[in-house]
């Protein structure tokens, strides 16, 4: 029984040791811990507010370095072309004093940009080592990135009353009224000027000043298939850090009757050509006219494609027109198309 209870107590007195042992151990280990901060700024994000389109923005940043060992500026990175860093090169590669701060200038165009607007920019510092802490690279694994953030809205020198101009679902057969649109300029001196639209299915015209009329051409709305269209008016814009505005025009087409191709020529001499009607629902074609003289009329059954050779007469002038009458099975209605034909002259 002796025995045994030397054997007990000798087992306690090992175990306070090995207890011990790891307190200091786990104590060792945690003043080797990185630190819990990181490195400070005194804003990440700046917000300019309501700016000039064409401003150069410039603000500058502020980090400190928390740690007790200097650091390495590796690398600097924006999220855009128009945003950089001020003296971009001579950031990459500084080193930051421990417990010092160091500026980050950036620069920032707005030429060309409308509305909101932010950019970012990003820094990947690193630790160094240091006599002090020779150990200091292993405290943040592969570095620190630091992110800076701007903001900015900047308002057009050029808007649109309407800002889009939406026609909904139009039939080629009956095309809409125009739709009016009025621009608004900023300032006196800014000057516009009309470029192009990106669909011929839509045409611009200069009403009043300041004013546009915005419309569906009929002729290019009988060729189209039905479906979405969607395009924009491009305006040049003078005077301005704008340079241009876009105005969105759109509309759903529903044709009932399109025709290809959209003209004829017979300049190469032959004498005839095909052309093709093709329906959203069966059809016949009821008459055929070249420059207002009837040529045919069809009594075959309603088809949704047809294919029409077309032979202009001998006396017919260098330039008309062909135009065809269809009929869709189940409807009186009378559906009109005419195309442009060319030919050589004598």
């Amino acid at each position: 029984m002796k025995n045994s209870g030397w054997i007990f107590a000798g087992r306690i007195v090992v175990g306070i040791f090995f207890a011990f042992m790891l307190g200091v151990i786990v104590f060792s280990g945690r003043s080797q811990l990185p630190p819990t901060s990181s490195f400070a700024v005194q804003s990440a994000a700046h917000n300019f507010g309501e700016c000039t389109p064409g401003d150069v923005l410039r603000h500058t940043f502020v980090i400190r370095n928390p740690l007790e060992c200097p650091c390495k500026i590796e690398k600097v990175a924006a999220s855009c072309s128009c945003l950089v860093a001020g003296q971009k090169e001579e950031l990459v590669g500084q080193l930051v004093a421990p417990q010092g701060s160091i500026e980050v200038p950036m620069i920032f165009p707005t030429a060309g940009r409308i509305g909101k607007v932010e950019g970012v920019i990003v820094l990947t510092v690193m630790p160094q080592p240091s006599d002090a802490d020779p150990k200091s690279s292993d405290r943040l694994p592969g570095g620190e990135k630091i992110v800076f953030r701007i903001f900015a809205y900047l308002p057009p020198d050029l808007a649109s009353v309407p800002g889009e101009v939406d026609f909904g679902t139009i039939d080629s057969d009956s095309t809409p009224d125009p739709m009016l649109v009025r621009l608004r300029v900023s300032r006196p001196d800014v000057t516009y000027e009309f470029s192009r639209i990106t669909d011929d299915l839509f045409k611009v015209e200069s009403m009043a000043e300041n004013q546009l009329a915005v419309f569906v051409d009929p002729v290019i709305a009988h060729r189209r298939s039905s479906g979405p269209v969607k395009a924009f008016a491009e305006f040049r814009v003078a005077n301005s850090g704008q340079d241009k505005f876009f105005l969105p025009i759109g509309a759903v087409l529903t044709n009932t009757l399109t025709v290809e191709p959209p003209f004829l020529s017979y300049l190469d001499g032959k004498s005839s050509k095909t052309i093709v009607l093709t329906g959203a629902l069966p059809f016949r074609v009821t008459q055929i006219s070249i420059n207002g003289s009837r040529q045919d009329q069809l009594e075959d059954s309603p088809a949704v494609s047809w294919e029409l050779p077309i032979s202009l007469p001998d006396s017919a002038p260098r330039e008309g027109v062909v135009e065809f009458n269809a009929e869709f099975a189940g409807s009186k209605k009378t559906v009109v198309r005419q195309i442009q034909y060319f030919k050589l002259g004598e």
